[in-house]
Protein backbone atom coordinates (compact mmCIF):
# COMPACT_ATOMS: atom_id res chain seq x y z
CA UNK A 1 0.00 0.00 0.00
CA UNK A 2 1.24 3.30 -0.89
CA UNK A 3 0.58 6.36 1.12
CA UNK A 4 0.17 9.58 -1.38
CA UNK A 5 0.71 12.99 -0.38
CA UNK A 6 1.11 16.03 -3.10
CA UNK A 7 4.60 16.30 -3.98
CA UNK A 8 5.85 12.40 -2.87
CA UNK A 9 4.54 8.44 -2.21
CA UNK A 10 6.08 6.49 0.54
CA UNK A 11 5.90 2.99 -0.52
CA UNK A 12 7.78 -0.39 -0.03
CA UNK A 13 10.97 -0.73 0.16
CA UNK A 14 12.19 -2.89 -2.93
CA UNK A 15 15.65 -4.80 -3.80
CA UNK A 16 16.20 -1.72 -6.91
CA UNK A 17 15.81 0.38 -3.58
CA UNK A 18 19.54 -1.14 -2.17
CA UNK A 19 21.51 0.87 -3.59
CA UNK A 20 20.12 4.50 -3.14
CA UNK A 21 19.82 3.42 0.77
CA UNK A 22 23.32 2.54 0.88
CA UNK A 23 24.54 5.54 -0.87
CA UNK A 24 22.78 7.94 1.40
CA UNK A 25 23.74 5.86 4.73
CA UNK A 26 27.38 6.48 3.20
CA UNK A 27 27.05 10.37 2.78
CA UNK A 28 28.52 12.35 5.94
CA UNK A 29 26.54 15.04 4.85
CA UNK A 30 23.31 13.38 5.34
CA UNK A 31 24.69 10.73 8.12
CA UNK A 32 26.30 13.33 9.94
CA UNK A 33 24.97 12.44 13.59
CA UNK A 34 26.02 8.58 12.94
CA UNK A 35 28.31 7.41 16.15
CA UNK A 36 30.12 4.82 13.89
CA UNK A 37 32.08 7.53 11.46
CA UNK A 38 33.19 7.45 8.59
CA UNK A 39 30.46 5.50 7.50
CA UNK A 40 30.71 2.43 5.72
CA UNK A 41 27.84 0.41 4.80
CA UNK A 42 27.77 -2.06 2.34
CA UNK A 43 25.04 -2.82 -0.64
CA UNK A 44 25.94 -7.02 0.97
CA UNK A 45 24.96 -5.24 4.38
CA UNK A 46 21.63 -4.06 2.98
CA UNK A 47 20.52 -6.60 1.30
CA UNK A 48 20.90 -8.98 4.04
CA UNK A 49 18.59 -6.79 6.08
CA UNK A 50 16.25 -6.61 3.08
CA UNK A 51 15.79 -10.08 2.64
CA UNK A 52 15.76 -11.01 6.45
CA UNK A 53 12.54 -9.05 6.78
CA UNK A 54 9.44 -11.41 7.99
CA UNK A 55 6.19 -10.87 7.57
CA UNK A 56 4.06 -9.79 10.82
CA UNK A 57 0.39 -8.16 11.11
CA UNK A 58 2.75 -5.87 14.14
CA UNK A 59 2.76 -2.51 12.91
CA UNK A 60 5.35 -1.67 15.36
CA UNK A 61 8.15 -1.03 12.86
CA UNK A 62 7.99 0.00 8.98
CA UNK A 63 10.11 0.98 6.42
CA UNK A 64 9.33 3.34 3.53
CA UNK A 65 11.14 4.81 -0.01
CA UNK A 66 9.90 8.52 -0.94
CA UNK A 67 9.64 8.69 -4.73
CA UNK A 68 8.99 12.45 -5.86
CA UNK A 69 5.78 12.84 -7.76
CA UNK A 70 7.68 15.14 -10.66
CA UNK A 71 10.21 12.96 -11.59
CA UNK A 72 8.95 9.93 -9.97
CA UNK A 73 12.55 9.01 -9.12
CA UNK A 74 13.10 7.25 -5.35
CA UNK A 75 14.62 10.22 -3.41
CA UNK A 76 15.10 9.19 -0.05
CA UNK A 77 13.75 6.65 3.06
CA UNK A 78 11.55 7.01 6.25
CA UNK A 79 11.13 4.28 8.78
CA UNK A 80 9.28 4.25 12.16
CA UNK A 81 10.61 1.98 15.14
CA UNK A 82 8.96 1.23 18.63
CA UNK A 83 4.89 2.54 17.60
CA UNK A 84 3.17 2.65 20.89
CA UNK A 85 -0.50 2.79 18.78
CA UNK A 86 -1.71 6.52 19.49
CA UNK A 87 0.43 7.42 21.37
CA UNK A 88 4.60 7.23 20.84
CA UNK A 89 6.94 6.47 17.96
CA UNK A 90 10.44 7.34 16.53
CA UNK A 91 10.73 8.09 13.18
CA UNK A 92 14.33 8.16 10.82
CA UNK A 93 14.60 9.58 7.14
CA UNK A 94 17.39 10.38 5.13
CA UNK A 95 16.77 12.09 2.12
CA UNK A 96 18.92 13.26 -1.29
CA UNK A 97 20.92 16.05 -0.72
CA UNK A 98 19.69 17.28 -4.43
CA UNK A 99 15.77 17.43 -2.52
CA UNK A 100 17.01 19.17 0.49
CA UNK A 101 15.01 22.72 1.19
CA UNK A 102 11.79 21.79 -0.64
CA UNK A 103 9.58 20.88 2.53
CA UNK A 104 9.76 16.97 1.51
CA UNK A 105 11.27 15.71 4.65
CA UNK A 106 8.43 17.83 6.45
CA UNK A 107 5.86 16.23 4.04
CA UNK A 108 6.75 13.01 4.53
CA UNK A 109 6.81 12.90 8.69
CA UNK A 110 3.36 14.03 8.25
CA UNK A 111 1.96 11.48 6.06
CA UNK A 112 3.60 8.83 8.26
CA UNK A 113 2.79 10.76 11.31
CA UNK A 114 -1.02 11.13 9.64
CA UNK A 115 -0.73 7.58 8.91
CA UNK A 116 0.39 5.79 12.10
CA UNK A 117 -2.02 7.93 14.26
CA UNK A 118 -5.25 9.01 12.56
Amino acid sequence: MAIEGPNITLREERAEDLPLLVALRNDLETQAWGLALPPDFTLEMYRKRFQAREFSYARTDGRFIMVHKGSGEAIGYISYTGLVPRWEVTIGIMLSRAYWGQGLAFEAQELLLQFLFE
